[in-house]
């Protein structure tokens, strides 16, 4: 590693302030200032992506700012099973 530089480390795309909130996504799609460039982006993703759900996030984000995010589909952990028997 040359002198001055950090490790590479993994970045972690979940900044813990944000949570899943229940607000309408439409409805907030269209109160966005830039509404128009909004909604034919959420077109475009929910034509690609037709079986994924979408949903609202709220909360301060890594730098601490407040913010909301679409979200377009879930992730989920799946349980490691041991093979063999």
């Amino acid at each position: 590693m040359q002198r001055g530089l950090l490790p590479r480390t993994r970045i972690c795309h979940y900044a813990p302030g944000m949570e899943r909130v229940d607000d309408d996504v439409d409805a907030f799609l269209r109160g966005a200032a830039d509404a128009a460039d909004l909604l034919r982006l959420d077109e475009i993703i929910r034509d690609a992506l037709p079986e994924e759900d979408r949903v609202l996030w709220r909360g301060p984000m890594w730098g601490g700012t407040n913010q909301a995010i679409v979200g377009y589909g879930s992730l989920g952990r799946a349980e490691a099973t041991s093979s063999g028997s």
